[in-house]
């Protein structure tokens, strides 16, 4: 009788056999070209959404670790690549900025609930002095929304189709849950530059406007206000301490401004208004 082999038994001296990863395990259960149409999706709508984006931000959409992505869909010509007037050289602007090609927005519009002007279809409507502003707000929104469940959120465009101009039409809303499991949205919004006088006081007006406001479609719960500057942030918190006076400022019958109805900054405000520094956001999220 022939002694078995104990390497075809699978015996104590056979080596396990390695088993490949398979991409459907790490995947979610999709196909690797399923997991990339969403990917593709996804950026796609981001930038719908924005108007323009950056290679940097639209990869952290898609969480894509390598750097390259939006260069991807200019190659499938579903992204337009367009320099930026200062070529890098400013902290916050990157070399190039990326809007949606003719492919690309109908790609976009298929999968929209929201139809959205697309004006940046046409580059020269692109305007690049609010680049950065727009740039750093779409960060902010891509660092709070990592840590959502959902990571549901509306932009300044989708905002612009909701809120007259009353209100404090915000950078962007996140929606979120507080340590209840509550639903709240979070407002964004970034000063870069300083507001003065009738400016801050409209500004702090239609923030308390938008906190109290009866319909909770665009209603918000609190604003986080972003800045690269200690200057500004130190005088808008002064500017809302309880109470602070408040002009409220409207048009006469000349088109001329004037303050009305003189008020005192509500006790609450410094409770659902908050302030960061740009500087110290970004060294927390590793930028």
């Amino acid at each position: 009788m022939n002694e078995a082999n104990p390497k075809d038994l699978g015996g104590d001296n056979s080596k396990p056999r390695r088993v490949p990863p398979r991409a459907h395990d790490y995947l979610n259960g999709m196909s690797p070209h399923q997991r990339a149409m969403e990917k593709q999706q996804a950026a796609l709508m981001w930038v719908y959404e924005w108007g323009v984006s950056s290679d940097d931000i639209v990869r952290q959409v898609v969480d894509q670790q390598a750097r390259g992505y939006a260069a991807k869909l200019v190659k499938r010509n579903l992204l337009v690549q367009t320099p930026t007037e200062s070529g890098g050289f400013i902290r916050g602007v990157p070399r190039y900025f990326y809007t949606l090609s003719a492919m690309g927005l109908a790609e976009a519009e298929r999968h929209a609930t929201v139809p959205m002007r697309y004006t940046e279809i046409n580059i020269s409507k692109v305007t690049q002095r609010l680049l950065h502003h727009n740039l750093v707000a779409q960060q902010i929104t891509c660092d709070i929304s990592h840590s959502l469940v959902g990571k549901r959120y509306f932009s300044d465009r989708r905002l612009a189709t909701r809120m007259n101009g009353k209100l404090k039409r915000p950078d962007a809303v996140l929606f979120a849950k507080d340590i209840n499991n509550r639903d709240f949205k979070l407002a964004i919004e970034v000063e870069l530059t300083a507001k003065w006088e009738r400016d801050l006081d409209q500004f702090i007006y239609r923030m308390i406007e938008t906190l109290n406001e009866e319909d909770e479609s665009i209603k918000v719960d609190c604003f986080y206000i972003f800045s690269d500057s200690r200057a500004i942030l130190e005088r808008y918190k002064k500017a809302i301490e309880p109470g602070m006076p408040l002009q409220r400022w409207e048009k006469d019958q000349f088109g001329k401004w004037v303050s009305r109805n003189n008020i005192e900054v509500p006790e609450y405000l410094v409770e659902r208004v908050f302030f960061f520094y740009l500087d110290d956001w970004r060294k927390k999220h590793g930028r």
